[in-house]
């Protein structure tokens, strides 16, 4: 094998890649020669910055480049030696001092690798090592090359808003639902299926391969259908993810159908100003997401697989990725029919668009039941033709023949009517008021969301809890809903945990749910401060939106 020259990343000296350095500090500290690429990159960083592990090895694997990171994890780009094979190499981070914590978080990301080693598919990246190292927990997986995930190209590559070619969304979308498919057979669901967790690869003949990774919060079904842990993103969480409840391969489909939404429409069907937001959106039954994709003409049977595909009820939805697939066949040849007529809407998970233009104002849930008759009737048709298609859901049973087209809109002069003096006054009030925001608080309605809110809180706070015997329904609507608290310490910057997983719940100030009848135990931790465990109810969180923590010093 033909010898590669490099660079030790402590010295500068120079030598065959993968051999260990000469230098006495650097033999002392494991470090060995890395690529002239690696070793170039590095050279270009902050010594702040440089990972203190590049050039050390773990196992037969050397660290070369940090790919990413994340949750509990960070990944490497890795050698295999002596035949210097790429590979990328997951961690566990551990800054933790928490014996049992760390146990936890170690049973889990074993659990990520029990999950990959059953799953051999060509659309999922391949388990090839699970080890040990020096206490610390560690994946080898095979090394997807290109490194273009569906995220790259949906912000800057062929997949951007306005020329995504509708053969090459249909041919992506398809192999997601085979990845899905063989890890729900063998009870696996994914949870945070996200265009970053798409890599698409360069194979012959098909230049838009797609590879699945990062399966560090698959859940086995078997176990039980309930989680204390409320992972994945936002933007593609499905509603029984935030009340963690009922857990299964229709979880995994619905962010398929976010997905699907995205890639046609270019917007996302959930946009809230804040996680927050798109949480409540998601659980409101009456929200409709296709409301985003106004402008975008999208045909009947391709509206009425998406509603279906992003229904809030899991009944409701696809239950398994044969039905899901079936389904998007039938309606996969409309998808080039639908045509954005408005500006293109950034992805805040995928960041700002190449040409950034101002989003339209959003639709909220109160704008589908303003009783728009034309609007309305084309959701139904759409709804029942997609119905009519052969799609296996709820929506076939009792749907009658379509024989009609959208209503016509008939012209009616209206009658002149002169305006008052009350009516002039009324309009000049309120235009001094709308003057007054807007000076105020911009084109932002953030202001209003929070006086809502808060006006909400009060009536909450209010309401009695109705007492009643067994069999009798108790509590009240509030009872029923997500409890969302911000946690604040002082001083700032402290890290939360979730005492009984082990997850991290992030920095302070931070927002954190509690489901109905749930409660939480935190763990509070800030270096020269000593812990704190908070415990919260769900009761609790309702009635204090925000929960000051004062830490005390370590003496």
């Amino acid at each position: 094998m033909r010898e590669v020259t490099g660079h030790c990343p402590s010295c500068v000296a120079e030598g065959p890649v993968g051999q260990p350095c000469g230098e006495r500090s650097c033999q002392r500290r494991g470090y060995h020669f890395i690529p002239e690429e690696s070793f170039t990159k590095i050279r270009e960083l902050p010594p702040a910055r440089i990972d203190q592990r590049i050039g050390q090895c773990i196992g037969e694997y050397l660290l070369v480049d940090v790919l990413g990171a994340g949750g509990f994890g960070k990944v490497y780009l890795a050698l295999q030696l002596p035949i210097l094979m790429k590979t990328a190499l997951k961690v566990m981070e551990r800054p933790e001092q928490d014996p049992e914590l760390s146990a936890s978080l170690a049973k889990r990301f074993e659990g990520e690798a029990a999950a990959l080693a059953t799953l051999t598919h060509p659309n999922i990246v391949r388990l090839l090592k699970y080890g040990v190292h020096e206490g610390m927990p560690f994946l080898v997986m095979e090394f997807v090359e290109g490194n273009r995930t569906l995220r790259n190209e949906m912000q800057t590559g062929a997949l951007q808003t306005g020329s995504v070619d509708p053969a090459v969304t249909a041919h992506v979308l398809r192999q997601i639902l085979n990845a899905l498919e063989a890890a729900h057979s063998r009870g696996i669901v994914h949870r945070d299926v996200k265009p970053e967790n798409v890599m698409l690869q360069e194979v012959s003949g098909d230049p838009w391969f797609v590879k699945v990774l990062d399966f560090g919060l698959a859940k086995f079904v078997e176990e039980r259908a309930e989680t204390s842990l409320m992972v994945g993103t936002p933007a593609y969480m499905a509603p029984e993810q935030i009340t963690r409840r009922n857990i299964g391969p229709w979880t995994d489909l619905y962010a398929v159908g976010v997905l699907a939404f995205r890639l046609i429409t270019g917007r996302l069907p959930f946009q809230g100003d804040s996680a927050q937001e798109t949480y409540a959106m998601k659980l409101d039954t009456t929200y409709d997401p296709l409301s985003q994709g106004a402008g975008c003409d999208l045909p009947p049977l391709l509206a009425g697989f998406l509603r279906q595909a992003m229904a809030r009820d899991p009944e409701s939805r696809f239950r398994t990725a044969a039905e899901f697939r079936k389904a998007f066949d039938a309606v996969a040849g409309s998808m080039g029919q639908a045509s954005a007529t408005t500006s293109p809407v950034g992805d805040p998970a995928l960041g700002p668009l190449v040409d950034p233009t101002p989003r339209p104002e959003r639709r909220r849930a109160r704008d589908s039941q303003q009783g728009h008759s034309l609007t309305e009737q084309g959701r139904r048709i759409g709804d029942e033709a997609f119905a009519q298609v052969g799609a296996p859901s709820v929506v076939t049973t009792g749907v009658r023949r379509i024989s009609s087209q959208l209503p016509r809109v008939v012209d009616r002069v209206p009658r002149k009517r002169h305006v008052g003096p009350f009516e002039a006054a009324l309009v000049v009030l309120v235009g001094l008021a709308a003057g007054t925001y807007l000076v105020t608080y911009g084109p932002s309605i953030a202001p209003v969301r929070r006086w809502l809110a808060q006006a909400e809180s009060y009536m909450d706070s209010e309401l009695p809890v109705a007492a009643g015997s067994a069999g009798s329904i108790t509590g009240t609507a509030t009872e029923k809903r997500i409890a969302a608290v911000r946690l604040v310490t002082s001083p700032a910057g402290a890290r939360f945990h979730n005492e009984e997983t082990g997850d991290q719940l992030g920095e302070a100030p931070a927002d954190v749910l509690i489901p109905p009848g749930g409660t939480l135990r935190i763990h509070i931790q800030m270096k020269g401060y000593k812990d704190e465990v908070l415990t919260m109810t769900h009761a609790d969180a309702l009635h204090q939106p925000e929960w000051p923590v004062k830490l005390v010093r370590e003496k």
